[in-house]
């Protein structure tokens, strides 16, 4: 099944039935994320067994402190609870759930900066709508530099460890805020996306568009090379449309090979020092800005040959 199913579903249940339904529903749908993974086998739902539910039950407590065992629990029971409503598993599971316990010996585990993970859990979430952004304008988007591939798998990959890092702060007991400062921090520094991800997506989409533009312009320029004939006038103002394509392509690159500073760009990673990466996009920056003014020359010019042979 499918975790927009789930989503509705848990929606739907927790609309009817608990107070604070929307809070409820963002926790509810973290906690069962890990049970729908394991087990949404497309069309299989109706052969789940209460010994799966138990054996997942009991593995997921595995690491918790009693209250987040039975948050969890609860999640479960619910999802369960509707799924049978529904019709969707062949007997009610629900109670299959148990107890949830806690291993022996954490009860009495002090969990620290619980205030504090649904902060890092919001902060997560964000970043992988950001990526998931990049990543369709990227899809959309013709690919002359053969970058965006490259650049899309990178993307992905860090959407994935970002899940992965949340779900493993958000289920651990931490026994110190400094433990748990220091997964978090991960968030930021590991991946970078307000300081990397989205500059150098938005610097490859721009080499993107600017080529197609570039493309055009010549069309244009050698189409108006067949007319220009004696016209001096003409000529003059065509070597200079020229010359402004020629002063594009010095910064922009001729695809499908880009401009070294263009180039460079997919190739940067996160890093605990951003300077050289920071610098790096700043003159990817600098040369595709160029690029634009030279190819808006280049358009000028095209729009002054067009005059010069209506004159």
């Amino acid at each position: 099944m499918e975790i927009s199913l789930i989503a509705l579903t848990m929606r739907a249940t927790a609309t009817r039935t608990i107070p604070s339904a929307a809070a409820t529903v963002s926790s509810y749908l973290f906690q069962v994320r890990p049970f729908v993974a394991a087990h949404a086998d497309a069309g299989r739902w109706s052969a789940l067994t209460a010994r799966q539910v138990a054996r997942f039950a009991a593995h997921s407590a595995a690491g918790l402190r009693p209250r987040s065992a039975q948050v969890r629990a609860n999640a479960l029971r619910a999802l369960l609870g509707f799924m049978w409503q529904e019709g969707l598993t062949a007997s009610a599971l629900a109670g299959a759930v148990g107890s949830f316990a806690a291993p022996a010996g954490a009860a009495g585990a002090a969990c620290k900066g619980d205030t504090v993970k649904p902060r890092v859990h919001t902060e997560a979430t964000r970043r992988e709508a950001t990526l998931a952004s990049l990543v369709a304008n990227l899809q959309a988007r013709k690919d002359p530099y053969g970058m965006n591939g490259g650049q899309i798998t990178a993307l992905q990959q860090a959407s994935s460890g970002i899940s992965t890092l949340d779900q493993q702060i958000q289920s651990t007991c931490y026994p110190t805020l400094a433990a748990l400062r220091t997964d978090a921090t991960k968030l930021f520094v590991d991946y970078r996306v307000y300081w990397l991800r989205v500059p150098q997506t938005h610097a490859i989409q721009a080499a993107d568009h600017l080529a197609e533009a570039r493309a055009r312009l010549g069309q244009v320029a050698a189409k108006l090379a067949g007319y220009v004939g004696s016209n001096t006038t003409a000529q003059a103002d065509l070597a200079a449309m020229d010359q402004a394509l020629a002063a594009a392509d010095a910064k922009l690159g001729t695809p499908p090979t880009a401009g070294p500073s263009i180039a460079a760009v997919p190739g940067l990673l996160p890093a605990a020092d951003m300077t050289a990466q920071t610098q790096a996009l700043q003159a990817a920056h600098a040369d595709l800005l160029a690029a634009r003014a030279s190819l808006s020359a280049a358009r000028a010019g095209g729009a002054k040959v067009v005059a010069d042979l209506r004159g």
